[in-house]
């Protein structure tokens, strides 16, 4: 009985410790998603802020 229950032990965490390598995995994954969404948002803000200068300066020859 004593063996079963060390083996089971020695299961739990081995398991355990392989889902907190995956959860480690993972949550690498997602900073590395975030940082390139980041990265893509600053680029799509400062390409519209350029447009609307361009917009703004032909306003302004304009009139």
């Amino acid at each position: 009985m004593e063996e079963l229950r060390r083996t089971f032990d020695r299961q739990r965490r081995l398991d355990t410790r392989r889902l907190e390598e995956q959860a480690k995995a993972r949550l690498r994954e997602m900073k590395i998603h975030q940082k390139e969404v980041s990265e893509e948002a600053t680029r799509h803000a400062e390409a519209t802020e350029t447009h609307l200068e361009a917009i703004r300066a032909k306003y302004v020859d304009e009139n």
